[in-house]
């Protein structure tokens, strides 16, 4: 515990907080990718928004499964007025979060049977369908 709140003086003085976590080694990737999370969204609320961009792309290459960490990116790229690349981290951020979400969602039982059936074509297939409406939202047709 008094280690978490040097961690946490430690970000609002914004004085190099890595001393205070265990080594890289022993932590997982999540946790590493969560260590540079962090520190990006220190200097972010500092306005030191080209070393947050830094930051969450080193934590999106740790572990790209986190939704959270592109929107984060996003916000830095609406910064440096890069709204494209905003523009698809935000799509793959809200693609992400409804996988997550509808995967924590799907009975476990319904999930087995699609995965003897055929692998993972019928659970790709159910995300596409589901995630059709959203492709509309972000490419509408003229």
């Amino acid at each position: 515990m008094p280690e978490l709140k040097r961690f946490y003086e430690a970000l609002a003085e914004f004085r190099p907080a890595k001393p205070v976590f265990p080594k890289t080694s022993e932590l997982s990737d999540y946790e590493q990718a969560c260590q540079y999370w962090s520190f990006g969204s220190a200097v972010a609320r500092k306005k030191k928004y080209e070393l947050a961009q830094k930051y969450f792309e080193k934590a999106i290459l740790k572990y790209p499964y986190a939704w959270f960490f592109y929107i984060n990116l996003a916000g830095c790229y609406g910064h440096f007025e890069r709204y494209d690349e905003a523009s698809n981290c935000l799509k793959i951020a809200i693609k992400r979060a409804l996988r997550e979400s509808l995967t924590k969602l799907l009975p476990r039982q319904k999930c087995r049977e699609e995965k003897t059936a055929s692998k993972n074509t019928n659970k790709d297939k159910l995300f596409k369908d589901i995630l059709r409406p959203t492709e509309t939202i972000f490419n509408p047709q003229p």
